[in-house]
């Protein structure tokens, strides 16, 4: 079934906007199946403009997110919800941003340091790179806490 009649069948109201509920409720109609703790991580990473709720274009992402995980794990979340262009590839800015969802404290010139590290600052980068990226930092940020 398309993803937004599914949507607007869930908007009862009309708002342009489902609930946590409503919008679990509209990925198992597609096939999709999260628990409520999932549900709850999955509402805060796609709504955008963080008013507890997710509207049309971040329902849409949500499913780009979906399905292209091989596995649910949050750095796959973040990294696919931070592709808007969905080309597979992330700029450093949105890989700013995933640091910042991921509560790591670092500043932007840190983490600029660590991507030109890795040749990474200039360019567009993959899932892999991403995931190299973020590992060194994670490593690096578990030894200064």
């Amino acid at each position: 079934m398309d993803e937004q009649i599914i949507f607007k069948q869930m908007d009862k109201n009309n708002t342009g906007k489902l609930t946590l509920l409503q919008t679990q409720q509209c990925l198992q109609k597609l096939g999709y199946q999260f628990s409520d703790q999932d549900m709850k991580l999955i509402i805060t990473v796609f709504d955008i403009n963080n008013n507890g709720l997710i509207e049309y274009t971040e329902f849409k992402q949500m499913l780009y997110t979906i399905d292209n995980l091989k596995q649910v794990n949050i750095e796959q979340i973040l990294f696919y919800a931070t592709d808007l262009d969905q080309n597979k590839l992330i700029d450093m800015r949105e890989f700013k941003l995933i640091i910042q969802k991921l509560k790591i404290k670092l500043t932007d010139e840190q983490s600029t340091q660590y991507a030109t590290r890795l040749g990474l600052d200039k360019q567009n980068f993959d899932y892999d790179k991403f995931q190299l990226l973020l590992k060194i930092i994670k490593e690096i940020y578990a030894v200064a806490k």
